[in-house]
């Protein structure tokens, strides 16, 4: 694994990851693998636990993103905001997700075939790798999710949302079996 993005080992208090740099929800985690929680209602709600996290889009409302995730051939849509906050929504509006997004000059993409995320500090003319899983944790981490299947296809980052803050942006990224990953703006 590379790139200063935390993994989880358990449930994450989501409100304690917070307060770190960078956080990692519903992310992988190669010593226990177990998923980590978005609040609803004043619970953690375990979006990896739901499904696997197909893509999201931006919901064309200030600090709102749209979660797909899909299990057993349905699927269930979640709105979650800047703070992490998840809703699930019955009623969505589907957009369309995006494989490249930008806060100003600052601009995220994904892979698309492999769990790694790309950042341009140039308004995306060069990019360097931000956070990636690759190489033997990439293959362990695969291991662990029975009938994965195709690993391009269901273990990879597959688009991305990057909301400007207050206090600078935060990065949403769909990784399929692995679920959201999400950067704060510290």
């Amino acid at each position: 694994m590379t790139g200063p993005w935390p993994t989880a080992s358990t449930l994450v208090n989501v409100k304690r990851w917070l307060r770190r740099p960078l956080v990692v929800l519903a992310a992988v985690t190669v010593s226990c693998f177990a998923g980590s929680g978005l609040v609803h209602s004043g619970e953690e709600q375990n979006l990896r636990a739901i499904g696997e996290v197909t893509a999201l889009s931006d919901i064309n409302q200030t600090g709102q993103v749209l979660v797909r995730v899909e299990r057993d051939g349905h699927t269930t849509w979640w709105s979650v905001d800047d703070t992490t906050e998840a809703t699930w929504l019955t009623d969505p509006i589907e957009t369309v997700p995006s494989s490249q997004d930008c806060a100003g000059q600052i601009c995220y993409r994904v892979a698309g075939d492999a769990l790694r995320v790309d950042v341009s500090q140039d308004g995306g003319a060069t990019y360097t790798v931000a956070w990636q899983i690759d190489g033997d944790a990439y293959n362990l981490l695969a291991h662990t999710y029975p009938d994965l299947g195709d690993a391009a296809q269901h273990l990879s980052s597959r688009s991305v949302v990057v909301h400007a803050t207050a206090n600078g942006y935060v990065v949403f990224v769909a990784n399929g079996r692995d679920g959201l990953l999400f950067r704060d703006e510290g």
